[in-house]
């Protein structure tokens, strides 16, 4: 099995889909955390041959370190 690392362009179609799928599974990800002001942060992409995968962390939700990954579209 061999990973590449890979980053999405904020211009690309994939860029926005990806926030849509992180959002559909944690809720809101357009207000920072009251408490800490933090919010999430894309992290980077992997692909490899089951497809893609995008690295989300929040580094204060509710006073706990959250990461989450979302399968992004299948490469090739």
């Amino acid at each position: 099995m061999r990973l590449h690392l890979m980053w999405i362009e904020p211009s690309s179609p994939e860029w926005e889909a990806m926030w849509q799928s992180l959002a559909a599974e944690v809720g809101s990800i357009d207000e920072p955390d009251p408490e800490s002001l933090e919010s999430w942060q894309y992290m980077g992409s992997s692909v490899d041959e089951e497809g893609v995968l995008h690295e989300f962390r929040h580094r204060s939700l509710k006073g706990e370190r959250v990461h989450r990954r979302i399968p992004g579209k299948k490469s090739g």
